[in-house]
């Protein structure tokens, strides 16, 4: 069976209505329905049209793009963002900075804490900070151009996910454009097996994800990945070393990363 996407596959579309990028691939062998089987087993729930958005966001690898796709809730199947790759990205490398606004991980009423952090579906923990992005609760919620990292979905039942956090200690390693001696928090995430080109990105939420809203248990969840060990790294797929050959100078302080 050949490559189609999950929009194209599970509306069993014919070829005169598959997406331009299934048109691109090979046609799948799968076996049609009949068209009275079609018309009945019709799915009631609507789908947008399949769109791509081109991240404006710099610090991740080029050839990353946000496409809808189709999530199990329950008995359902509904549209949701997901993060794509045009490229094959091998196991170890840099896909992009997890950015947003930073908090301190622990925080209880008697600290002095101006800005502790919010609950949020989106929030990824370092050690000792979180990282959320903005809009969430707004009337447009996350801007999947500007923090496309956000839209990458666990992986389904039965699957591992294939990125994961590796957390980078000082600026030599992890941040352009200042002292390399600098010790940084940063959210980094890599691929820990290789992606083919046209895979989504999978991240796995962590054992303490509330996942009540998923639906009924067992929700449609698969595994998280082995993370990768800085030291297996190769210093071309670690950030600076990326960002750099990709031609960005410096990075934001308080959106990237903090100085520790």
């Amino acid at each position: 069976m050949t490559w189609e996407c999950v929009r194209c596959t599970y509306l069993n579309l014919d070829s005169k209505k598959k997406c331009s990028m299934c048109l691109s691939r090979p046609m799948s062998t799968r076996p049609k329905a009949s068209p009275k089987a079609s018309s009945k087993t019709a799915p009631k729930v609507f789908l947008p049209p399949l769109h791509s958005i081109i991240p404006k966001n710099r610090f991740i690898r080029p050839g990353l793009r946000v496409e809808q796709t189709l999530l199990k809730k329950g008995k359902k199947r509904l549209p949701f963002n997901g993060l794509f790759t045009s490229e094959r990205i091998l196991k170890g490398a840099f896909i992009g900075y997890y950015t947003g606004r930073f908090y301190d991980e622990v925080w209880d009423e008697d600290d002095d804490v101006s800005d502790p952090p919010p609950k949020s579906h989106y929030a990824v923990n370092g050690s000792g900070f979180t990282v959320i992005p903005d809009g969430e609760n707004g009337p447009l919620g996350v801007d999947p151009s500007t923090y496309p990292l956000a839209m990458m979905n666990e992986p389904p039942r039965g699957s591992v996910s294939n990125a994961s956090v590796v957390e980078w200690l000082y600026a030599k390693d992890a941040i352009p454009g200042i002292d390399p001696k600098i010790k940084v928090g940063v959210i980094a995430i890599h691929a820990c097996r290789d992606i083919e080109a046209g895979e989504e990105i999978y991240f796995y939420y962590g054992d303490r994800y509330d996942r009540r809203h998923y639906g009924r248990r067992p929700y449609n969840v698969g595994s998280g990945c082995t993370p990768m060990k800085r030291q297996s790294i190769p210093d071309y797929e670690r950030p600076r070393h990326v960002m750099l050959e990709n031609k960005v100078n410096s990075v934001p302080e308080d959106v990237v990363y903090i100085v520790l």
